[in-house]
């Protein structure tokens, strides 16, 4: 087994043991933990902003906490599905396969993690979250199985006209 393989799946296990634990925490604590970082996003928004209207405020304050909360799904899944392609690519194969690979097991555990969220207080699992984990799962997989069949197809290229050039000086 070789290092990479070894420190991408270690990676790839951190970020599903992250992903669990937050997943694991009461819908209070993570509505605090979303809510508190909306409050730090719109602390000098009033600057920017004008809603004088309290009710409003709660309003853009809830939509920005919903965002943040969304997009948190997107980026932890596109970090999953990226070191789960790095390692997978450790292996033999075609990089889009692997790529491929590495983003059925991402969704199966966003299947996982929704499904293990219904299980704990005052959360649900939704395919809502599951298809947002999707776009996450999609971006970096494609990102990453496009990067890597274009370094491969570099290094065929070069190692052929390494070959062709050698040739021609043996000739």
């Amino acid at each position: 087994m070789t290092a990479k393989r070894i420190i991408f799946g270690a990676l790839a296990l951190i970020i599903m043991g992250v992903i669990f634990f937050m997943s694991a925490q009461n819908g209070e604590k993570s509505s605090a933990l979303s809510g508190g970082a909306a409050d730090k996003l719109l602390e000098h928004s009033d600057e920017y902003i004008a809603i004088d209207d309290d009710s409003e405020k709660a309003e853009y304050h809830e939509t920005v906490g919903q965002f943040l909360r969304k997009s948190a799904h997107v980026l932890e899944y596109a970090a999953l599905t990226a070191t789960l392609c790095l390692f997978m690519f450790t292996f033999e194969g075609s990089r889009a396969g692997l790529a491929g690979f590495a983003s059925l097991v991402a969704v199966i555990y966003a299947c996982a993690d929704e499904l293990h969220q219904t299980h704990v207080p005052d959360r649900n699992g939704t395919i809502a979250d599951v298809l947002i984990d999707i776009i996450g799962i999609s971006a970096a997989a494609i990102i990453f199985g496009a990067v890597a069949e274009i370094a491969e197809n570099v290094k065929i290229r070069r190692e052929k006209q390494q070959a062709e050039e050698q040739a021609w000086l043996n000739a």
